[in-house]
């Protein structure tokens, strides 16, 4: 293999790599919520957490001492 393909093998191995990084990276997020009681409880209100939003599957959810969250029935979907 001539020094000018190893460049250019080198090169286009960090490329790829570098692109993987960036999908991994921006595939795996996940947040987390904390429910702060809003105004019913319920659990498909996002103004019911912190930050406003509803948790989803890969999400955290945290439900504090003295807060309640209902949730009404599977797979029903979140109400902005």
């Amino acid at each position: 293999m001539s020094t000018h393909s190893k460049i250019a093998f080198s090169k286009i191995c960090a490329l790829a790599c570098a692109c993987l990084v960036v999908s991994v990276a921006y595939g795996a997020t996940s947040f987390t919520f904390t429910a702060n009681g809003g105004s019913s409880g319920d659990w498909t209100y996002a103004i019911n957490w912190s930050p406003n939003g509803v948790p989803v599957s890969g999400d955290t959810a945290t439900i504090p001492d003295g807060k309640t969250c209902v949730i009404e029935q599977a797979n029903q979907p979140a109400r902005r």
